[in-house]
Protein backbone atom coordinates (compact mmCIF):
# COMPACT_ATOMS: atom_id res chain seq x y z
CA UNK A 1 0.00 0.00 0.00
CA UNK A 2 1.49 3.11 -1.13
CA UNK A 3 1.77 5.96 1.77
CA UNK A 4 -1.21 8.39 0.37
CA UNK A 5 -3.52 5.28 0.18
CA UNK A 6 -2.34 4.57 3.57
CA UNK A 7 -3.34 7.84 4.89
CA UNK A 8 -6.39 7.89 3.33
CA UNK A 9 -7.42 4.82 4.78
CA UNK A 10 -6.43 5.94 7.91
CA UNK A 11 -8.32 9.31 7.75
CA UNK A 12 -11.64 6.90 6.78
CA UNK A 13 -11.05 4.66 9.45
CA UNK A 14 -10.95 7.88 12.21
CA UNK A 15 -14.28 8.98 10.38
CA UNK A 16 -15.91 5.55 10.81
CA UNK A 17 -14.71 5.62 14.41
CA UNK A 18 -15.77 9.14 15.29
CA UNK A 19 -19.33 8.54 13.69
CA UNK A 20 -19.54 5.48 15.71
CA UNK A 21 -18.95 7.15 18.77
CA UNK A 22 -21.04 10.13 18.32
CA UNK A 23 -23.97 7.69 17.44
CA UNK A 24 -22.76 5.74 21.25
CA UNK A 25 -22.77 9.26 23.04
CA UNK A 26 -26.66 10.19 21.16
CA UNK A 27 -28.75 9.66 24.36
CA UNK A 28 -32.18 7.89 24.36
CA UNK A 29 -35.10 9.09 25.99
CA UNK A 30 -36.91 5.70 27.31
CA UNK A 31 -35.94 3.22 30.58
CA UNK A 32 -34.36 -0.20 29.09
CA UNK A 33 -34.86 -3.05 31.15
CA UNK A 34 -32.23 -5.61 32.14
CA UNK A 35 -31.36 -8.04 29.41
CA UNK A 36 -31.33 -11.61 30.10
CA UNK A 37 -27.86 -14.13 28.69
CA UNK A 38 -24.01 -14.47 29.69
CA UNK A 39 -22.08 -11.35 30.57
CA UNK A 40 -20.76 -11.22 27.06
CA UNK A 41 -23.96 -11.18 25.23
CA UNK A 42 -25.76 -9.15 27.62
CA UNK A 43 -22.93 -6.15 26.58
CA UNK A 44 -23.27 -6.97 22.62
CA UNK A 45 -27.25 -6.62 22.74
CA UNK A 46 -27.39 -3.60 24.92
CA UNK A 47 -24.96 -1.69 21.98
CA UNK A 48 -27.37 -3.38 19.14
CA UNK A 49 -30.34 -2.27 21.45
CA UNK A 50 -29.46 1.01 21.96
CA UNK A 51 -28.81 1.42 18.37
CA UNK A 52 -32.21 0.42 17.12
CA UNK A 53 -33.59 2.90 20.25
CA UNK A 54 -31.96 5.19 18.82
CA UNK A 55 -33.38 5.20 15.36
CA UNK A 56 -36.38 4.64 16.07
CA UNK A 57 -36.87 7.63 18.88
CA UNK A 58 -35.59 9.76 15.56
CA UNK A 59 -37.43 8.68 13.67
CA UNK A 60 -40.77 9.25 15.83
CA UNK A 61 -38.85 12.75 16.50
CA UNK A 62 -39.33 13.91 13.12
CA UNK A 63 -42.84 12.73 12.73
CA UNK A 64 -44.39 13.37 15.99
CA UNK A 65 -44.54 16.05 18.44
CA UNK A 66 -46.22 17.02 21.75
CA UNK A 67 -48.29 14.59 23.44
CA UNK A 68 -48.27 12.00 20.09
CA UNK A 69 -44.84 11.65 20.80
CA UNK A 70 -44.97 11.00 24.36
CA UNK A 71 -47.62 9.05 23.47
CA UNK A 72 -44.83 6.88 20.68
CA UNK A 73 -41.99 6.71 23.03
CA UNK A 74 -44.69 5.14 25.94
CA UNK A 75 -45.40 2.94 23.66
CA UNK A 76 -42.06 2.50 22.16
CA UNK A 77 -40.55 1.45 25.95
CA UNK A 78 -43.59 -1.00 26.56
CA UNK A 79 -42.73 -2.75 22.82
CA UNK A 80 -38.59 -2.71 23.78
CA UNK A 81 -39.24 -3.64 27.50
CA UNK A 82 -40.86 -7.39 26.17
CA UNK A 83 -37.59 -8.19 24.67
CA UNK A 84 -35.39 -9.29 27.78
CA UNK A 85 -33.46 -12.05 25.74
CA UNK A 86 -29.99 -10.64 24.83
CA UNK A 87 -29.68 -13.44 21.83
CA UNK A 88 -32.97 -12.06 20.05
CA UNK A 89 -31.15 -8.45 20.44
CA UNK A 90 -27.86 -10.21 18.38
CA UNK A 91 -29.53 -12.38 16.30
CA UNK A 92 -31.64 -9.30 14.85
CA UNK A 93 -29.09 -6.70 15.05
CA UNK A 94 -29.07 -7.03 11.30
CA UNK A 95 -32.52 -5.71 10.59
CA UNK A 96 -34.82 -7.98 12.00
CA UNK A 97 -34.91 -6.58 15.58
CA UNK A 98 -35.57 -2.85 14.15
CA UNK A 99 -38.43 -4.09 11.87
CA UNK A 100 -40.29 -6.43 14.54
CA UNK A 101 -39.72 -3.68 17.26
CA UNK A 102 -41.19 -0.93 13.91
CA UNK A 103 -44.15 -3.61 13.77
CA UNK A 104 -44.79 -4.41 17.08
CA UNK A 105 -45.16 -0.52 18.14
CA UNK A 106 -47.79 -0.37 14.97
CA UNK A 107 -49.62 -2.61 16.62
CA UNK A 108 -49.74 -1.71 19.84
CA UNK A 109 -50.79 2.10 18.51
CA UNK A 110 -53.38 0.36 16.46
CA UNK A 111 -54.69 -0.91 19.51
CA UNK A 112 -54.45 1.85 21.53
CA UNK A 113 -56.66 4.11 18.94
CA UNK A 114 -59.34 1.23 18.74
Amino acid sequence: MTDTAKRVHEHYRKMAEEKKAAEAARPISISLVELEGSEKQIAWAESIRKKIVQDIEEELTNGESGEMLKVALELLEKVVSRRTNAGWWIDGRDISAKKSIEWDLQKEADALMG
